[in-house]
């Protein structure tokens, strides 16, 4: 098959029909019917744990056209495109798309959805598998699918940019040089990277809302114009405003992603801020900011703790960055962390987060361990 590796999970396009029982159906991208199944009470959780081990789920479907929130939930935790018919597909539409398959009512609709989310991606694959055929680029089909169909807006060469960002055309014609073997993705950026696709998906649902919005708002002024001004006609342009401050906030968030995908592909490690470590900043950033094994955090006022904060802290992050130097540093915070000094650093800012060179940070991390090892060998001499 054009879009299998046999080194890798199979990408799957599924379809679900939640409710008491929730219907399931997996298909591969060539159409093949992997998985068909149903199951009373079958949950977020265990609809996760049964689809990661058929494969990846890049495109995740509905026969409904506003997407149920187990479906949209999914979508979020696979980071996968979410496909949903302008209208609700009828009984006609579903028989048609399925057949006699299926034992129920619930594994039927499950595949009709299935194979209407296949068939609106089927011109995108095809432009895409004739696209990697002229770039000779056919091994690269399973991971440039799986680019494209989970992010937005991204061609066939910007996801073979992606893949291959170190490649560079052989400088004598029709010799060819061996490529360098492709380094190991760093765990930090492997978790970037599904952040972006969740907040991808995010932006498409916002799209989709906003889509909804603007015909709406389209409609009450078009019967609008036709009275004379009403409180209603005020509420309205009222409603306009909202969009467009909507809108406005779109366009922020993907400049934001933009730029902390271009950051994040060129070496920079993300730094969490906190103003302090006191109950009050944590209790506010913790659930925005969501803590995760190996972050590294930007500390504002150090010097500001609490014991509760800095426990909890410790158990996901061993390493903190200060700007301004501390008045004095505790002995609790010197035990858990590695604290950096980071007023040499070159922060960059996007939205609220903040980005340092990882060669800065190593270089600072180094340092700090050839003062601690300097310190213990002068004490020993004292001893």
């Amino acid at each position: 098959m054009f879009w299998d590796r046999e080194d890798r999970k199979p990408l799957l396009v599924v379809g679900i029909d939640p409710g008491t029982t929730v219907g399931c159906a997996v298909l591969s991208l060539d159409g093949e019917v992997l998985a068909l199944f149903s199951e009373r009470g079958l949950g977020q959780d265990g609809a996760v744990a049964a689809l990661h081990a058929l494969g990846r789920v890049v495109v995740l479907g509905t026969d409904k056209s506003a997407a149920p929130s187990l479906v949209q939930k999914l979508a979020a935790r696979f980071g996968a495109r979410l496909v949903a018919p302008n209208r609700d597909l009828s009984i006609e539409e579903k028989r048609e798309l399925c057949g006699a398959e299926g034992k129920n009512p619930h594994e039927m609709d499950a595949l009709a959805s299935a194979r209407f989310s296949l068939k609106s991606i089927q011109q995108l694959l095809r432009k895409m598998e004739r696209q990697l055929s002229d770039a000779h680029a056919e091994e690269d089909a399973y991971e440039v699918a799986k680019v494209m169909l989970t992010t937005p807006d991204v061609n066939v060469k910007q996801a073979l940019e992606f893949l291959h960002p170190l490649e560079r055309p052989a400088p004598v014609p029709h010799v060819a040089e061996p490529l360098a073997p492709r380094a190991p993705e760093p765990p930090e950026l492997a978790r970037m990277r599904r952040e972006r696709d969740a907040l991808a998906q995010q932006n498409l649902t916002l799209k989709k809302v906003l889509s909804k919005l603007r015909r709406k708002s389209k409609r009450v002024a078009e019967v609008l114009s036709r009275r004379e001004e009403t409180p209603e006609r005020v509420a309205s342009q009222s409603s306009q405003r909202a969009l467009e401050n909507a809108l406005k906030q779109l366009a922020v968030l993907r400049k934001e992603l933009q730029e902390r995908d271009r950051a994040l592909a060129s070496g920079m490690v993300v730094l969490k801020p906190l103003a302090n470590l006191s109950k009050g900043e944590w209790g506010v950033q913790r659930r925005f900011l969501r803590p995760r094994k190996g972050d590294i955090f930007l500390v504002r006022d150090p010097n500001t703790a609490s014991s509760q904060v800095v426990e909890e802290l410790s158990a996901v992050c061993d390493t903190l960055v200060y700007l301004e130097p501390p008045k004095s540093i505790s002995p609790e915070l010197a035990v858990r962390f590695v604290l950096l000094d980071g007023s040499s650093l070159r922060v960059q800012h996007i939205g609220p987060f903040a980005l340092a060179s990882r060669d800065d940070i190593d270089s600072l991390r180094s340092s700090r361990v050839n003062v601690d090892r300097l310190l213990v060998e002068h004490r020993e001499r004292l001893l």
